[in-house]
């Protein structure tokens, strides 16, 4: 004959090193009311928590991985690879799905320098979907080459690694290698370029992001800075017409 409220939170860990993990007790502050009057504080506190954590079969020779029971990764380039010169540029873009993972555990895309290339990588795309409590994210790597020189040229081939918990195995995902020729170019104006080598290009969904982000965050702030100034709009237009209206008849 009683009434309970109950709250659940879940928490997603993402082990990243082999070895012993321990979560220590959390603190929660609770007080019971009884007849419309809070009741003393008592803290409960959660047991700890042990997890031994293991490498996955053929972890041991891979650099980075993620655990995964799916992984999908293609990529796009924004032209033609056939007809480049001297002075074109072309963007690369490298996309990664994956079930049961956030985007933040997803391998980063490396992408080396090329001698001839002028390489500037844009700040990764990250995106994280919970549909009833099923994860999926997708990680997109953009990267710009500047063509420098003549010749011919070949990008080496980009290898990422994820273990599939289902099958027990690890599994190699490889985008080839791409050969490129790049012809003269008498008209290319060669010099710096508005792209700073190791700077991100500037990514406008991503700036529009944080501005959101940061809209979000401050909106408590904002709120109060418009009701104060729309407080004062109204004293003004209260107010200051008649001391106008008085300064007016002081100085006949």
């Amino acid at each position: 004959g009683k009434t309970w409220a109950v709250q659940r939170q879940r928490y997603v860990l993402f082990p990243q090193r082999v070895g012993e993990l321990k979560i220590p007790p959390i603190e929660i502050p609770l007080a019971v009311s009884s007849d419309g009057k809070p009741g003393d504080v008592q803290v409960v506190r959660t047991p700890p928590v042990t997890i031994n954590v293991v490498a996955p079969p053929g972890a041991a020779d891979v650099p980075a991985f993620v655990t995964t029971p799916r992984l999908a990764v293609s990529e796009d380039w924004d032209r033609d690879l056939d007809g480049l010169k001297v002075g074109d540029a072309i963007t690369r873009t490298i996309t990664q799905t994956a079930d049961d993972v956030f985007a933040l555990v997803l391998p980063a895309v490396e992408f080396p320098d090329v001698d001839g290339f002028g390489t500037y990588p844009a700040t990764p795309e990250l995106d994280d979907r919970v549909i009833r409590g099923s994860y999926s994210a997708t990680r997109i790597d953009r990267v710009t080459y500047v063509m420098q020189t003549e010749g011919e040229f070949v990008l080496p081939s980009i290898e990422l690694y994820w273990f599939d918990p289902v099958r027990r195995r690890m599994v190699n995902e490889t985008l080839d290698a791409v050969e490129m020729t790049v012809a003269p170019n008498p008209d290319a104006v060669l010099g710096e370029t508005d792209i700073e080598p190791g700077e991100p290009r500037y990514d406008t969904a991503a700036v529009l992001r944080e501005i959101l982000d940061w809209l979000a965050a401050n909106l408590h702030w904002l709120t109060i800075l418009a009701g104060a100034l729309f407080l004062l709009r109204s004293l003004w237009l209260r107010l200051v017409p008649g001391w106008m209206q008085r300064m007016a008849q002081a100085r006949k």
